[in-house]
């Protein structure tokens, strides 16, 4: 199974770095990225997000976009029985996301209205530990958690899962601009360990070098993005 994802992930990040020959259109565009840990009130940042794809048609109503993004992410929470209900973002990343959707769109003159969704991938090609969030979290009630260094993290690199939004835009001759808006929901699988004393509300280590072990984890990368593309028709 982990090598079937493995290829499958490759796959998709080849045809998002390869313009298609057969590609009816090309393009890119810029927006906000808020990530869920935002608009949950835990904290990150607004980031913005490139991206860069191509699109082949299958009629005048139906396409196949196929495209790369880079985003460098503040507030990637984590999910999982060691991250508790409600925690705060672990993570900032470095991300490529690799995606392959099915596009349908409907025109009125120059006016245009689009639906789309499909599977993305994700590279986190740097991942830093918010060490400081992550011992708030692992910190039980009356205590104070504090790491002997940063967590060590395992995998954490590659994952994937979904995307879905809409646009409204306008085409004048063979130039496409719209203004789109998109909800992504991608997971990676990661551990963290470390070792950490803890404090309690004395100023006591009573319980000395404590061990954090190998919590199994997953990385979210969920949220919005609120952008402008525009695309050429070839």
């Amino acid at each position: 199974m982990k090598h079937t994802k493995t290829v499958c992930l490759v796959i998709l990040f080849a045809l998002g770095l390869a313009m298609p020959l057969a590609a009816q259109s090309v393009g890119g565009g810029l927006s906000f990225w808020v990530p869920e840990s935002l608009y949950l009130g835990r904290g990150g940042s607004v980031g913005i997000e490139s991206a860069l794809g191509s699109s082949l048609g299958l009629g005048d109503m139906l396409s196949l976009p196929v495209g790369i993004a880079y985003n460098k992410v503040y507030g990637l929470l984590p999910e999982g029985d060691a991250a508790g209900l409600e925690p705060l973002p672990w993570f900032v990343a470095d991300t490529l996301l690799g995606f392959v959707m099915a596009k349908a769109r409907l025109a009125v003159g120059p006016v245009y209205v689009e639906a789309f969704g499909g599977g993305a991938g994700v590279w986190n090609m740097t991942l830093v530990p918010l060490t400081a969030n992550i011992e708030s979290d692992i910190a039980a009630a009356g205590q104070t958690v504090t790491f002997t260094g940063n967590p060590t993290i395992t995998g954490g690199q590659f994952g994937w899962g979904w995307q879905a939004g809409g646009a409204i835009g306008v085409t004048i001759g063979p130039v496409s601009v719209d203004l789109n808006v998109t909800y992504r929901a991608v997971k990676t699988p990661a551990t963290v360990t470390g070792d950490y004393y803890a404090i309690d509300e004395s100023g006591s280590t009573g319980s000395g070098l404590l061990s954090y072990g190998a919590e199994s984890i997953f990385i979210r990368l969920a949220g919005f993005n609120v952008g402008i593309d525009a695309s050429f028709a070839m």
